[in-house]
């Protein structure tokens, strides 16, 4: 009998797992060096997340979002606009900013996970790190060339979310309030219509993410487990 316990118990803890969401997964966004591409993918336990830049010229707002690179250093992501260049002397990164431009990286999930938190990273000095971000399920493949912030409920997301904090020199992480559900994407930069002060950093990562089951495998894991149960009433 303790052995067809523990066997037991060993098959509730997989069943668990898989059909009720793996937990505790983090996604570190840091690299060495100075890695730019229009897009990249970073892998925990089998769930993928595609990260891609996006900015709006804050003079221009109507013309909306714009492709742009995905710059990753060892802090974290940062972006590249079409007006943004890297220069050794002197040294010029390219951040997630709202200086001349919104910068956002929009990340989206291979399946729908709940977010529990996000670092930024200042990366080098002294800098304000408010952030906006928008949740949603979205379609994986959405292009937001040309689209404005009004567009962004029609294609999944929910309402702007905020989260202010003050200038430092340390990476900060902040909660995120996923929705009831999941989501299956989360488009975050520095903050929009803030205080008056220039917000810049880096994307280090994510912590504490957890895996939404899909309502079939929901079911299949419940009557994996019905079975379970009753060969071990049966067995006993």
């Amino acid at each position: 009998m303790k052995v067809c316990t523990s066997l037991f118990v060993s098959m509730l803890l997989g069943i668990s797992g898989h059909a009720f969401g793996q937990t505790g997964l983090s996604f570190d966004l840091g690299g060495p060096g100075e890695n730019i591409q229009d897009h990249l993918v970073f892998s925990s336990e089998g769930v993928t997340a595609t990260a891609t830049a996006w900015s709006v010229d804050r003079n221009q707002i109507s013309s909306g979002f714009a492709a742009s690179e995905v710059v990753q250093w060892s802090p974290g992501l940062g972006v590249k606009n079409s007006t943004e260049f890297i220069t050794d002397t002197p040294y010029v990164p390219c951040y997630v900013d709202n200086q001349d431009h919104f910068d956002f990286i929009l990340f989206v999930f291979s399946q729908k996970v709940d977010i529990q938190s996000i670092t930024v990273h200042p990366s080098a000095g002294t800098f304000d790190l408010d952030a906006s971000y928008w949740l949603g399920n979205i379609d994986p493949a959405l292009d937001l060339s040309g689209s404005g912030f009004g567009n962004l409920a029609a294609y999944g997301f929910g309402s702007r979310m905020d989260n202010d904090s003050f200038a430092s020199n340390s990476p900060r992480s902040f909660g995120i309030s996923s929705p009831t559900g999941g989501v299956n994407a989360m488009l975050i930069g520095a903050r929009i219509d803030g205080d008056g002060e220039f917000d810049r950093f880096k994307i280090s990562g994510f912590s504490g993410v957890t895996v939404i089951p899909e309502p079939s495998s929901l079911l299949m894991g419940l009557g994996a487990l019905g079975i379970a149960m009753r060969r071990r009433r049966r067995d006993g």
